[in-house]
């Protein structure tokens, strides 16, 4: 067997083949290798917050930084709330997706071909469950 990545990804396979061998299930398998990271960084996503409102209630954070550190927040919101509507709105979402990787096509002076963006689309929201 060749070596795997390390760190979360080889975390997760590693605990997911001895989960396997172990006789759990795919899911069950699958769970057990994701779940521990994914409640590692909420709690690690936690402190941080609290950590921040900390920093700005006792005036070490000025508006400035706090304003930059909810820019991320809100992005990671907006992509969630776009997949969120284009499960709703495919063939919108699609033309959207569309329209923008020809306008970066255009701006770095390439040919844009709408396969690679729908085919990518189409693999990625097809597994997605309303």
């Amino acid at each position: 067997m060749g070596m795997l990545a390390g760190d979360t990804l080889g975390n997760a396979a590693a605990t997911y083949r001895w989960v396997r061998k172990a006789g759990v299930n795919a899911e069950g398998s699958g769970l057990a290798g994701t779940l521990p990271t994914i409640f590692n960084n909420a709690i690690l996503t936690v402190l941080a917050a609290v950590g921040i409102v900390h920093m700005l209630l006792v005036h070490e954070l000025s508006f400035v930084q706090f304003y930059a550190f909810l820019l991320s927040p809100i992005l990671l919101s907006l992509g969630v709330l776009a997949v969120s509507w284009g499960k709703r709105h495919r063939t919108s979402f699609y033309a959207g997706a569309g329209k923008i990787s020809a306008f970066f096509a255009r701006i770095l002076n390439r040919p844009y071909n709408p396969a690679p963006t729908e085919n990518s689309l189409v693999g990625s929201l097809k597994h997605l469950t309303c």
